[in-house]
């Protein structure tokens, strides 16, 4: 099987699977796509998984598509954290108030909550930046 034909295979795969994976249906969606940030990783990852493909592992798609499930699922995550993030940052800002008043740690603590939500998400989403292509 020739590379291209390879990524042509792993991109169908990637089309299927991909939650809200961007549809290219014009040339403005691929001069769009050009400068998305998020295309680098893309790029990098259909050439290993075409790499994998024409090693003749026949359990590339397999490999692939657990690859995907993973990322879908943290994407998921990712919009749960920040939620909670923001919301905890939200609930801390009266309790720093109370907190100041009558000395309690209860907003020191939720501030620190939502700052491992945050550091969490922005972990996340560094990891499966190929998802975002398009967003």
């Amino acid at each position: 099987m020739e590379a291209s034909d390879q990524s042509y295979q792993v991109y169908k795969i990637v089309l299927k699977d991909v939650v809200g994976f961007p549809r290219i249906e014009s040339i403005d969606d691929v001069l769009r796509l050009r400068d998305d940030s998020s295309l680098p990783k893309f790029r990098e990852l259909v050439f290993e998984w075409a790499k994998i493909l024409r090693s003749g592992d026949g359990r590339y798609a397999e490999l692939l598509r657990k690859d995907i499930k993973k990322a879908n699922e943290d994407l998921k995550k990712i919009k749960d954290w920040a939620r909670t993030s923001a919301l905890t940052i939200f609930l801390a800002l009266p309790l720093l108030l109370i907190d100041s008043i009558f000395g309690t740690p209860l907003g020191n603590i939720l501030t620190g909550v939502s700052a491992v939500y945050e550091l969490r998400s922005r972990k996340l989403r560094r990891e499966n930046q190929w998802i975002m292509l398009g967003s």
